[in-house]
């Protein structure tokens, strides 16, 4: 590993004139050590190896001695185990990560994991994307001015006017405040109750409403679907109608409103229904 160490951009340039020549059989392995020891892993792996093998060998140069006895070297093993125990602290994983963070700077290998988290979180989550995400958030809480950004992006689409929306979202806030009592704990589930009961008062809140919805920016819980379609309908299922597969996903997806309901209810309306044989 020392050695490994301290002659690695001899062995690069060597492994690189290798595979530019392309004289005999062995370009294909230069190109595959080459790309092994360019990765972070085999940094990270050589210098813990060569940290716990400068140890051990501490002990195998005493075993190794003519006089050397197993009671003799008993201190040295205590030792030798107390200082495998101190490098498993934070503090030493730090030195050492400070080492192989020099080594890599220095070698110009790119720690390509962080780098490839970060790019793919600014792709999935551009500026843009969270401004929306926000903006919805502030108009299923029916906050007109902090939700204008999701508002200028689409009212002209569907042609409503933005003095009334104004004026329809101060209203059915009002309404939701008077149900609830508050006007901290707005949900979105009172405002979709107060907007299915008026549907004809709040018509365009209704229809930006409905746009907000089918965002999939404000949860991840569509998820949901694709995982219940597997469970519900497999090989074994083959034969399940279309409503009934289309029921029991329903109930799936929306567990947290299905556990809410009576199975007395259920019950009850189940065998009220008309048979031959009675249950009640």
């Amino acid at each position: 590993c020392e050695a490994v160490k301290k002659f690695f951009k001899a062995i690069v340039l060597a492994l690189e004139e290798e595979i530019e020549e392309e004289s005999d059989r062995d370009v294909n392995e230069a190109i595959g050590i080459l790309s092994s020891i360019r990765k972070v892993t085999f940094t990270v792996h050589m210098f813990i190896l060569q940290k716990v093998l400068s140890i051990i060998n501490i002990l195998t140069n005493k075993l190794q001695e003519k006089t050397a006895t197993l009671g003799k070297a008993s201190n040295l093993i205590e030792g030798i185990i107390a200082s495998f125990g101190s490098l498993r602290t934070s503090v030493a994983f730090s030195e050492l990560w400070g080492e192989i963070s020099l080594f890599l700077n220095e070698h110009n290998i790119l720690i390509e994991i962080p780098s490839l988290v970060i790019t793919n979180f600014k792709k999935r989550f551009s500026s843009e994307s969270l401004m929306m995400a926000s903006s919805i958030d502030h108009f299923f809480n029916l906050n007109f001015n902090d939700s204008l950004h999701f508002i200028n992006h689409y009212y002209s689409l569907i042609n409503i006017s933005k003095e009334c929306l104004n004026s329809e979202m101060t209203v059915a806030k009002n309404v939701v405040v008077q149900n609830i009592g508050s006007d901290v704990n707005i949900d979105i589930t009172n405002v979709i109750r107060v907007l299915s009961e008026n549907q004809t008062v709040f018509p365009n809140l209704q229809k930006l409403f409905t746009i907000a919805l089918t965002i999939p920016i404000s949860s991840a819980t569509c998820e949901r679907s694709f995982s219940a379609m597997k469970k519900k309908k497999n090989w074994l299922r083959t034969s399940m109608l279309q409503d009934r597969f289309s029921n029991l996903s329903i109930l799936y997806i929306e567990k947290d409103m299905s556990k809410n309901i009576n199975s007395n209810d259920i019950l009850n309306i189940f065998a009220d229904k008309n048979r031959y044989l009675l249950l009640k």
